[in-house]
């Protein structure tokens, strides 16, 4: 659906359910880029850091995780706003003698903040486009010198997601009318 400027650097910023799991010695794709192998893992409390060496020469990719990735460059990237929601009522059908105070979903909406790439700042509201690995996204507010830009998740209705990320809303509960996971899904973070 067309092209896109990749920047590349030293520091890069990855999905921190992605990196939970990476050790030393681990070999590991990089999309886009190349394969790449974890030198070292540095924890301090409940972040962590991990260095890699790039071997771009390596293009045997079977049986390694695949990453999706941006460049940590400050002037290239910026913090956004994510939201997803969820049914507003917590059974598949109303029924007359039902309280609508008691199937009333009072939470509904799930925000997180993400960090994505500054040419996201371009794109005009009512835009639609996807986040690669998460979903289709459309663009609710943009950005401003003292707003932050909003983006509302589009739910396709599939109950399987397109990764090992998660989402606030757990489409699997919702399609069996049930509201989604969130409160289970709200420790997770994008902002990785």
């Amino acid at each position: 659906m067309g092209d896109k400027a990749v920047i590349y650097g030293k520091n890069l910023l990855i999905e921190k359910e992605d990196a939970k799991d990476l050790r030393e010695g681990m070999k590991v794709t990089l999309m886009k880029w190349g394969n790449a192998t974890i030198t070292q893992r540095v924890e301090n409390g409940d972040t962590f850091e991990l260095l890699a060496t790039i071997d771009e020469a390596d293009k045997d990719y079977k049986g390694t995780m695949k990453l999706t990735w941006i460049c940590n460059d400050p002037a290239t990237t910026f913090e956004i706003k994510m939201v997803e929601f969820d049914h507003l009522i917590t059974k598949p059908k109303v029924e007359e003698e039902d309280n609508i105070e008691e199937i009333f979903n009072r939470n509904s909406r799930f925000e997180e903040i993400g960090i994505a790439e500054g040419i996201v700042k371009t794109l005009s509201k009512g835009c639609y486009f996807q986040f690669e690995r998460r979903g289709f996204y459309y663009v609710d507010r943009i950005a401003l010198v003292n707003q932050q830009m909003v983006v509302n998740f589009v739910p396709d209705g599939k109950t399987k997601g397109m990764s090992i990320l998660s989402h606030q809303v757990d489409a699997a509960e919702t399609a069996k009318g049930k509201p989604g996971a969130g409160a289970d899904a709200a420790a997770a973070s994008s902002k990785k």
